[in-house]
């Protein structure tokens, strides 16, 4: 049996060795979702393990759970990954991005005053739900959840970043409340949408 500092292959991925850092939401980005400068060197210093897996990514400015956690949708934050991405590399490190929508764990003020997306819209737990914001004086804190909607079969169809992808939330026999013919497909969707 090969050991932990033994290299080894995950799929496509050539791994050094057979550790794999777990993520951490980190929340170092600015108001904006840019992760900031820090991050490179916390990346960096973790890159002899055989693959890093990163906090998680908002996909959309719809996809927050979590205040100061960085995103991938714009060319600014696509930036910011680049240079923790390489320097990850200078390292000798390999990395893979958790890309991150928070589907109804979520609150308007981290949404621009807009409602969370839910598959189903059910709001029956939002005391359980974890949302954190920062406040003005620094202080990192959990904050109320506010009620989800139900997707529209609209947003369903239109577009990846409207479409909460946690596993949890979508395959959840007590969030499935849905009784249109869009119930199927958010249990199990297929990997691509047409209108035909």
């Amino acid at each position: 049996m090969a050991g932990l500092f033994h290299s080894t292959a995950l799929g496509d991925l050539s791994l050094k060795n057979r550790i794999v850092m777990a993520p951490m939401t980190r929340s170092r980005a600015d108001e904006r979702g840019v992760i900031n400068p820090s991050a490179s060197e916390y990346y960096a210093a973790r890159a002899s393990a055989g693959l890093i897996v990163t906090e998680g990514v908002n996909v959309g400015p719809m996809s927050r759970a979590f205040d100061r956690t960085p995103g991938l949708w714009t060319e600014e934050q696509t930036e910011g990954w680049k240079a923790v991405v390489d320097r990850i590399h200078e390292e000798g490190g390999r990395v893979v991005a958790q890309l991150w929508h928070a589907g109804r764990a979520s609150a308007r003020g981290l949404l621009s005053d807009k409602q969370p997306l839910s598959p189903s819209g059910v709001n029956d737990d939002l005391d359980r739900l974890q949302v954190w914001a920062l406040l003005a004086n620094d202080a990192y804190v959990r904050i109320a959840a506010t009620s989800s909607r139900a997707m529209t079969p609209a947003e369903i169809r239109g577009g990846r970043e409207r479409i909460p992808t946690c596993g949890r939330q979508r395959r959840a026999r007590r969030l499935r409340r849905r009784r249109d013919p869009w119930r199927q497909w958010l249990s199990d969707p297929p990997v691509s949408v047409t209108d035909d």
